[in-house]
């Protein structure tokens, strides 16, 4: 919280499962001190209702892990340019952009998948920083 609040980024890629604290929780607080920045989801867990639950927080897009390698990049570059991204494991098991409801009520909002962010500031003069928050797992340290 306190980076996101110091460095105000362009982009934040959460984890869901974060210690101590919902990768959820942490986006919407996220909003409240850095509302303009574009929150990227990156998790293992893949259903729908968490995507949703995600995306409703704020979030411009949700990845699952198993799609990372070759989705991140692109999510980050829909993001950027101001579209709403899922990855394709999520939209495989049916997603569709409409089951994100109004919950957003701070910063740029997103709609379907295919339209831009409506922001209130320029992006074109922003300075581009991404902070990341990873958690390891004990799996993964193996």
């Amino acid at each position: 919280m306190q980076k996101a609040k110091e460095l105000m980024p362009d982009l934040v890629r959460l984890d869901i499962s974060l210690p101590g604290i919902s990768g959820i929780e942490t986006a919407r607080r996220i909003r409240r001190v850095s509302p303009n920045s574009q929150i990227i989801f990156l998790s293992q867990h893949d259903s729908l209702q968490m995507v949703k639950d995600a995306l409703n927080t704020g979030g411009h897009g949700y990845v699952a892990k198993s799609d990372a390698g070759s989705e991140l990049l692109k999510a980050i570059r829909a993001v950027r340019e101001g579209k709403q991204f899922v990855s394709q494991r999520i939209a495989s098991q049916g997603w569709r952009p409409q089951m994100v409801g109004s919950a957003v009520t701070s910063g740029p909002r997103t709609s379907p998948v295919s339209s831009k962010v409506e922001s209130p500031t320029s992006q074109t003069n922003r300075r581009w920083v991404l902070v990341v928050i990873i958690r390891v797992t004990p799996q993964a340290r193996q």
